[in-house]
C-alpha cells in the first residue's frame, strides 16, 4: 500500500523551487496560497528567503480559472489574516498556522494592507500567459517582431498554411 504524506506548508523546509503536483480536490490552491502568505511575511522561512517580494514569486497553473481561483484565494486569506491581526484573534483555522507566528500585529496589519492593493501584479500566470509576458519584455533580445500576436486557436493558422503554400 503506498504511503500518503501531507505536505506541511508553515513547517516545511524550501530550498529554492517548489513544485505541487496532486490530484483534483487535495488542496493544492490552499497551500500554494497560504505558502505564498508565508513567503511574504516572512514566517518560519530559512534566511535564504529573507524579505521576499512579490517579484520573487512565480506561479505557474494551466486554465485562467485556475489562476483567478489562486489570486482570490490568497486575497480572501491575506483579508482573513488582516482581521485576524487586528482583533487580536483568529478567524478562519485555514489561516491559524501562519497566525501563531505573528508576533507584530500592527507591522503586518501594514504589510497585509499593502498586498491587497498589489494583488493585480502578483504573478501568477498560466503557461500561455508565462510564455506570452517573457516573450513580449524581451522581444528585442529575442530578435522578434514587436507586433507578434499568439494565438488561442491554431485552426486558422493551419488553413491559411495549406492555401498559401
Amino acid at each position: 500500500m503506498k504511503e500518503i504524506s501531507v505536505f506541511n506548508y508553515i513547517n516545511s523546509i524550501i530550498y529554492d523551487k517548489i513544485l505541487i503536483e496532486a490530484s483534483a480536490g487535495t488542496g493544492k490552491t490552499n497551500v500554494i496560497s497560504l505558502l505564498y502568505i508565508r513567503f511574504l511575511l516572512n514566517i518560519n522561512l530559512d534566511k535564504y528567503f529573507d524579505n521576499l517580494l512579490i517579484d520573487n514569486i512565480l506561479i505557474v497553473t494551466f486554465t485562467e480559472l485556475a489562476c483567478l481561483e489562486i489570486k482570490n484565494r490568497i486575497l480572501n486569506n491575506i483579508r482573513n489574516l488582516k482581521i485576524s491581526c487586528l482583533y487580536n484573534k483568529c478567524i478562519d483555522n485555514s489561516i491559524y498556522d501562519l497566525f501563531i507566528y505573528i508576533k507584530n500585529f500592527p507591522n503586518i496589519v501594514n504589510i497585509l494592507t499593502k498586498l491587497e492593493y498589489k494583488i493585480d501584479f502578483f504573478s501568477i500566470f498560466t503557461i500561455h500567459g508565462f510564455c506570452k509576458k517573457i516573450i513580449f519584455s524581451n522581444f528585442i533580445e529575442f530578435n522578434i517582431d514587436y507586433k507578434l500576436k499568439i494565438i488561442s486557436n491554431e485552426i486558422d493558422l493551419i488553413y491559411e498554411l495549406v492555401i498559401f503554400y
